[in-house]
């Protein structure tokens, strides 16, 4: 009777501890599969998740994981599992996307590639750089995908030798593509800037401008016969095009600026008018 109740009890303990450790491994939490386990079970292709034009850069909230079937993977796919997402962010389309269509590796230039800024040009523009210090570029405030004028200014000399300053605008809305190592897509306008290095706390000292190829040939010639400065132009203005064109638009002068300079001006003007001989039979006058 004895031994009957010790393997009673015995039984009992036996059945409690299972209790206890089946309730305990219930408790524990699921183990997580691993990431590659997921993209072996649900094979995932990087899409867009927006309407992509050339040229444009690929930010964050625009792509997205599709998971599709196997057989339908193609060579050209970007597949989860191979490569990071994050590796794409800052990507230039070589092409333009549809919303939903699957990224194609070869249709992409990644940051820091051969061919990056060449990749963020319009079709048929070009890209021209500036040496610059602050006060040229609003005082460093400059990002890229912001439109600027380019003004001219020179410091003329009459054939008296007498200064006057004039400032002309050469160029208007131009848009920035790159300041130092920062570069910006066609997409949206600074906000799409996207960096190439470390941010730096020293003042820009590049500005690189996209424009066309007369633009190119003018934007040079101005660095070399006076000061270029960039004039930022307000987010409406920078998609409207001017009623004013280049050619119509006036110069400043320095004497429409301080009055120390006109009579200088006037008196240049007045000797530039030459003198006229007047014979009137044996009499000779001027006027």
């Amino acid at each position: 009777m004895q031994f009957r109740n010790i393997v009673l009890m015995l039984g009992l303990v036996a059945l409690l501890v299972g209790v206890a450790l089946a309730i305990v491994w219930a408790r524990l939490p699921a183990e997580k599969p691993q990431p590659e386990d997921v993209a072996m079970r649900h094979p995932a292709i990087l899409v867009v998740t927006t309407d992509i034009p050339q040229g444009a850069q690929l930010r964050a909230d625009q792509i997205a994981w599709k998971e599709v079937p196997a057989a339908d993977i193609t060579p050209a796919n970007i597949v989860r599992g191979q490569v990071s997402s994050d590796l794409y962010v800052g990507a230039v389309a070589r092409r333009a996307f549809g919303v939903g269509e699957a990224l194609a590796r070869n249709a992409l230039v990644l940051r820091g590639e051969r061919n990056f800024l060449a990749a963020t040009l319009t079709p048929g523009m070009y890209a021209v750089s500036l040496s610059v210090d602050p006060a040229q570029i609003v005082a460093g405030l400059l990002r890229p995908g912001d439109h600027v004028d380019v003004i001219l200014s020179q410091a003329l000399g009459d054939a008296n030798g007498i200064a006057n300053a004039v400032d002309g605008t050469v160029l208007r809305d131009i848009r920035v593509l790159a300041v130092d190592q920062w570069f910006a897509g066609t997409n949206t306008p600074a906000e799409a800037a996207v960096p190439m290095a470390p941010a730096a706390t020293k003042m820009p000292t590049t500005i690189t401008l996209e424009v066309t190829e007369v633009d190119a040939k003018r934007l040079l010639v101005a660095t070399q016969i006076g000061h270029v400065t960039l004039a930022l132009r307000s987010l409406e203005g920078s998609f409207v095009v001017s009623d004013v064109s280049l050619e119509g638009a006036m110069p400043v002068w320095s004497d429409e600026v301080s009055s120390a300079f006109r009579p200088a001006r006037e008196t240049s003007v007045a000797s530039a008018r030459g003198t006229v001989r007047i014979i009137r039979g044996s009499k000779v006058g001027t006027d």
